[in-house]
């Protein structure tokens, strides 16, 4: 079973997203003679905030302080191929170095605590810093606490669940897609509040090709079976429409559940299935 990743996400870094495409808009809030962003991650957000900031004149790259507890950035995006050796690990995971070195301020560190009062951060090394704007680029994190069972069944090497979340849970997906010989495979995927519909589709259409070109009818052993709290596939019904028969024709059954994620299911590893409280 391959469960999709579980994602908690900023309404504000939507928000700025909007904001960008209005650069003179920006421009007002922010006087580049003087001012000091403090923009805290090192992932795909941060890294996109820095370059619209920079690309729009907002700041200038002396101005602009990058702060991140990692020295590399994942590509999460890239994840899911990954898994199935469709592309190296070295795309996926790169030095910040690399895609950050122009910027003058860039600094390896975990931010503990702020002074919004005084605009001030305050570091795990003890450093503080301080700024006019603050934009706060944390990334996602997986809740698997939400459905229960599942943070022990993926602990358990043998449970056959797994979730493609980050570099670590490459090797065990890529792991148990390869020795899978036959059975039943749930790609599950939370609905709207995991906000990454196309991660769990990806994986079921990806896991599909991977059985077909493997050859030797193991496709024919499988029965894959695409689950969705959402009461769609997609916002957009068209498309969804679009999907469903794409998912018809590759003989992937598709489920809808009504309840939230949390609400929804339970893991029983003594059984491998999942269940539907009431």
């Amino acid at each position: 079973m391959l469960v999709t990743r579980v994602k908690k996400t900023s309404e504000g870094l939507r928000r700025m997203a909007s904001t960008f495409i209005n650069p003179a808009k920006v421009s007002k809030t922010l006087d580049p003679n003087f001012s000091k962003v403090l923009l805290v991650g090192g992932g795909l957000s941060g890294l996109l905030a820095a370059y619209y900031l920079r690309h729009f004149g907002v700041v200038r790259s002396h101005e602009l302080r990058l702060v991140t507890d990692s020295t590399f950035h994942h590509y999460t995006p890239l994840l899911n191929a990954a898994a199935f050796e469709l592309t190296e690990r070295e795309e996926v995971e790169r030095p910040i170095l690399s895609l950050a070195n122009e910027y003058s301020h860039l600094d390896f560190d975990r931010v503990v605590s702020f002074d919004l009062k005084n605009n001030r951060a305050v570091t795990a090394n003890n450093k503080t810093f301080e700024y006019d704007y603050l934009v706060l680029a944390g990334g996602t994190t997986p809740d698997f606490e939400r459905i229960q069972g599942l943070s022990s069944a993926l602990a358990d090497e043998e449970s056959g669940v797994v979730s493609i979340h980050d570099l670590d849970s490459i090797r065990r997906a890529s792991n148990l897609i390869h020795r899978f010989w036959s059975g039943r495979v749930l790609f599950y995927h939370s609905g709207p509040e995991a906000n990454d519909t196309f991660h769990a589709l990806n994986q079921t259409l990806l896991f599909d090709d991977f059985l077909r070109k493997k050859g030797k009818g193991l496709r024919n052993t499988a029965q894959l079976q695409y689950v969705s709290a959402s009461r769609s596939i997609l916002d957009n019904a068209k498309y969804s429409l679009k999907v469903k028969e794409q998912l018809d024709q590759r003989n992937i059954c598709l489920l809808y559940t009504s309840d939230a994620a949390d609400d929804l299911l339970c893991v029983d590893l003594g059984g491998r299935r999942i269940i539907k409280k009431k």
